[in-house]
Parts: C-alpha cells; sequence; structure tokens
C-alpha cells in the first residue's frame, strides 16, 4: 500500500528534479512566513494531503497543490510570464503523475483528469502569484485483512 509519507516523497522528487522549482512545502501553508524567505527558493511547489476516500482496491487521496512565484516591483507589468510560467510547471506535475513517468512516479499512481486550477495574488510585502488546485491520486490498496497487525 502507499501512504501519503509515499506520495509526499514522490512530489518532493518532482520538485526537486524539476529545473524550474526550487523549494518544495507541506503541511501547513500558514507556517510559511513569505516575507522571511529568500527570493532563491521561489517558485515553490505546495502539496498537502487534505483526505482520502478508501474503496475497494484503492485509496484516492485529495491533494491541495500549489506552485508559486513572488513578484517584485519591478516585474508588475509582466505578472501574465509568472502566471504562464507557473502553469507550465503544475502542467508538468500534472503530466508526470497522469503518464506516471517512471523517473519520479511509480506506476501504480494514478490521477483523474480534467484538474481545475485557479489563479492568485496575493498581497504580501511582495506579491505571491502563482496557481491553485486540487487533486485526486489514486494509489493501490489490497483492504485485506492479513495485513492487519491485529
Amino acid at each position: 500500500m502507499r501512504t501519503v509519507s509515499d506520495i509526499q516523497d514522490t512530489l518532493r522528487t518532482f520538485a526537486d528534479r524539476h529545473e524550474q522549482l526550487k523549494t518544495f512545502y507541506t503541511n501547513s501553508l500558514e507556517e510559511m512566513d513569505i516575507n522571511k524567505m529568500d527570493i532563491v527558493l521561489f517558485p515553490f511547489l505546495y502539496a498537502q494531503c487534505e483526505g482520502a476516500e478508501i474503496a475497494e482496491g484503492y485509496t484516492d487521496f485529495t491533494y491541495r497543490i500549489i506552485v508559486a512565484d513572488i513578484v517584485v516591483e519591478q516585474q508588475l507589468p509582466n505578472l501574465d510570464d509568472v502566471f504562464t510560467e507557473t502553469l507550465l510547471i503544475m502542467q508538468d506535475l500534472f503530466a508526470s503523475l497522469y503518464n506516471t513517468d517512471a523517473s519520479t512516479v511509480p506506476e501504480q499512481y494514478g490521477m483523474d483528469l480534467p484538474v481545475q486550477c485557479s489563479p492568485f495574488s496575493s498581497s504580501y510585502d511582495n506579491l505571491l502569484t502563482g496557481w491553485d488546485a486540487s487533486i485526486f491520486i489514486r494509489v493501490p490498496n489490497a483492504l485485506e485483512l492479513c495485513n492487519a497487525p491485529v
């Protein structure tokens, strides 16, 4: 069975190998202090498990995915470029999960399409800009009692 930790490791590996992503975050967004983050840590991938549905033969994990970059005042006229670049990174992740790219994603993983992505721009001292999406990652689950520690 694949666990939340396994999926987090897969997403971290994707972020580590992606040439544009600089950082991977998980857990609470509130724990991230955007104002204190060094500019070299952007763009980043954020992934957090928000639930799971256990069915016969598989488990669907719901993940919140964010790809974001920091925008400094001089870049404001190029905000569309930041939206474009972060969406392309999001598409790279989805392609990797959907096509189970063997270099980063176990072939047992599955992902449903389409995925609804929402753009955002949040005001901090700088502008955090990117995309937010919820996805379902399906992993096999035998649901066998012989593996239960009882």
